[in-house]
C-alpha cells in the first residue's frame, strides 16, 4: 500500500504517517521499508506498464488532433471510448490475452462506430479506420500466434 501511495497520489504519505494513521503502528518504519524493496525486487522495479486506459488516452489525443473527425462531438467520442475501456476492464479474458494497445484500438473503432450512429458518416474518417484496423488486426495476430 505504500507502494501505491508513492506511485499514484499526487503527494504521497510520509513513511511516519503511514506508519501511524494506516498501519496503526502494527508495522516498524524498517519493516515496510523491507518489504518495500522485497516487493520492488520481485517485479524487477517494473512498475509502469503502460495498459489499456494509457493507450486509449494517446491514441484519442492523436485521433482528435485529426481533422476528419472535427465533426464528431469531442465529448460523445471521449465518454463513450472511457465507456467501453470500462467494460473491457471487467472482461479478464480479454485483458489477459491482448495488450493495452490492441485493446485501446478496438475500443476506438468501437467507440467511432458509436459516434458515427448519432453524427452521421464522417468524411475521411474511412482512411483513419482502416490505419486503426490494420494496426488492429496486426497487434492482434501477435497475440492469436
Amino acid at each position: 500500500m505504500f507502494i501505491a501511495t508513492k506511485y499514484e497520489e499526487i503527494f504521497p504519505l510520509k513513511l511516519d504517517t503511514f506508519c501511524e494513521k494506516i498501519s496503526r503502528n502494527r508495522f516498524s518504519k524498517e519493516e515496510i521499508k523491507q518489504k518495500e524493496l522485497e516487493i520492488l525486487e520481485t517485479l524487477d522495479f517494473q512498475l509502469n506498464t503502460p495498459n489499456l486506459i494509457k493507450f486509449l488516452g494517446l491514441k484519442l489525443n492523436k485521433l482528435l488532433n485529426n481533422e476528419a473527425f472535427s465533426q464528431i462531438p469531442l465529448g460523445l467520442l471521449e465518454k463513450s471510448a472511457s465507456y467501453f475501456a470500462k467494460m473491457v476492464l471487467y472482461d479478464y479474458n480479454l485483458i489477459a490475452k491482448f495488450n493495452g494497445e490492441t485493446l485501446a484500438e478496438g475500443v476506438l473503432l468501437t467507440s467511432l462506430k458509436f459516434a458515427e450512429a448519432f453524427c452521421g458518416e464522417v468524411e475521411n474518417a474511412k482512411q483513419v479506420c482502416k490505419t486503426f484496423l490494420l494496426c488492429f488486426f496486426r497487434n492482434l495476430d501477435r497475440f492469436l500466434l
